[in-house]
């Protein structure tokens, strides 16, 4: 095993604890400025993930032509009615990077569901941690991050943890987090609504206002989808406190010559955290500038209508599945509506069948027989995948409502909604259900059914995210290889 001399404490301090000094990233100016001038509002990006999949024969349409709200739909899908022009479902959608996992024998089948979701990447066992690949989300908030105050926001249904192991030694944040920063780092979801409120808006000196300051982002031009990055401003310079800060990541790197591997893991996801936060910072001081700037003049004319900001009502102690979800919508689309974030996911249903009267774990009723109408297992999923769907298709009507300038917050917005299994009963990883919803500033044709997918699940997450302004890597995960031709 290699050596490395051991590092003086005060010469840590002076590599990191200088760059964490608060008043000096507070007056931090240099992150690059997005292209000005366009009319576009920004592309909101919202990942809704349910687990276990769904009994196939009560959630696909019979054919492509009775995906309509004059026709009969499946069971499942008749919450979805009323928003059925504003979706897209996808059939036969793959994620074949699962495979379970390193375990043949399906052991890492319900967590491939979340984790797989939307990394498209394998489950491994890392002596406990996390080894996986950046989520779809965190490549958005990467890039759209830099324009508001919160690069994301993850909700959840269910206070699970990420820490710990599980059984056959997988990692716990594998089966309760969809979001990962990166390939090591996890994301946990925030269930407690007055913590993700306070999330939201503590850190903003300036009232939230209808439609949030400062600029759209990247301008997406339709049927152009895969360069769309911010130019930066070439008559800004540099401030003393932008040389203090390249001072100190330059130590910092530079220590990396002097530690072993896994300090040098620990270092890099320590400047990745630094750099995040200078973005957010500067983000905050644009739209509080803007803000000022607006009052300043009496005022700034917007063009195109826009709603009021949503009251978000907290809910009782012991509130049900739903009520508690649909306060974690409203908080979503109040943080889109507002501009503090244009990146969010809700996951974690967690044990939901309280509302249903079911007192048993959900889990087991993914294995069900659905040739066998009076199987208690079929008949208590079915209720739960109903709910699910009412959850759905109210966060869809919700941003729907919404008026956003020339549309509405779903006009701008792509929501994908889903689970990482076609059928809990199978561990499956084809026929995955696949709801898109909104339009994505004209980049996306709803109110279809496409019956066979012609891209994988990795094609899709690249679809989505050159729709929404982003540069998408030349592959993504171990499945996307191109921008997937479905949503168009």
């Amino acid at each position: 095993m290699p050596r490395f001399p051991m590092l003086s404490r005060r010469t840590c301090l002076k590599g990191l604890g200088v760059s964490l000094a608060l008043p000096l990233l507070e007056t931090m100016s240099w992150a690059a400025n997005p292209p000005s001038g366009s009319a576009q509002q920004p592309t909101r990006l919202l990942f809704v993930h349910w687990k276990n999949g769904a009994v196939a024969s009560r959630f696909w349409p019979k054919d492509e032509k009775s995906y309509h709200p004059a026709m009969a739909l499946p069971p499942t899908l008749e919450p979805l009615r009323a928003v059925l022009s504003e979706t897209l479902l996808i059939g036969q959608i793959k994620n074949p990077c699962q495979n379970l996992g390193e375990d043949k024998n399906g052991a890492a089948g319900h967590k491939a569901d979340s984790a797989c979701w939307l990394t498209c990447a394998h489950v491994k066992k890392a002596n406990g941690g996390v080894d996986i690949g950046i989520s779809a989300d965190q490549v958005a908030a990467e890039q759209l991050g830099q324009y508001t105050v919160l690069p994301s926001l993850e909700l959840g249904l269910a206070g699970h943890g990420i820490s710990g192991i599980e059984e056959h030694g997988y990692s716990k944040a594998y089966h309760t987090a969809i979001s990962y920063r990166s390939a090591t780092q996890a994301i946990q979801a925030e269930s407690n609504p007055r913590a993700a409120l306070e999330r939201l808006f503590s850190s903003r000196r300036s009232a939230p206002q209808k439609r949030g300051a400062g600029p759209t982002g990247p301008k997406v031009e339709t049927g152009k989808f895969a360069s769309a990055a911010a130019a930066a401003d070439g008559n800004a310079e540099s401030s003393l406190d932008k040389v203090m800060v390249d001072k100190v990541l330059e130590h910092a790197k530079s220590l990396r010559s002097h530690v072993s591997t896994a300090d040098k893991r620990t270092l890099d996801e320590y400047l990745d955290g630094l750099q995040s936060l200078e973005k957010r910072i500067v983000a905050i001081e644009r739209q509080q500038a803007q803000a000022e700037a607006e009052r300043s003049q009496g005022g700034k004319k917007k063009v195109g209508v826009f709603s009021d900001p949503i009251i978000v009502t907290m809910p009782m102690d012991g509130a049900v599945f739903s009520e508690r979800f649909r306060v974690m919508a409203d908080l979503m689309i109040l943080g889109f509506q507002s501009d503090v974030t244009r990146v969010g996911s809700i996951s974690n249903f967690g044990d939901c069948g309280g509302e249903l009267g079911i007192k048993e774990d959900v889990h087991q009723f993914s294995h069900n027989d659905p040739n066998r109408a009076d199987d208690p297992m079929l008949i208590g999923c079915l209720k739960l995948e109903l709910l699910y769907m009412q959850q759905v298709a109210y966060v869809i009507q919700r941003a729907k409502d919404i008026k956003d300038g020339s549309g509405s917050l779903l006009d701008h917005s792509i929501f994908l909604c889903g689970s990482g299994m076609g059928e809990g009963r199978h561990h499956n990883n084809d026929d995955c259900p696949t709801i898109v919803a909104g339009r994505g500033n004209g980049t996306i044709r709803t109110g279809r059914y496409l019956s066979q997918a012609k891209g994988t699940q990795g094609d899709l997450l690249m679809g989505i995210l050159a729709r929404a302004g982003c540069t998408v890597p030349k592959q993504f995960g171990l499945n996307g290889t191109k921008l997937s031709p479905d949503l168009s």
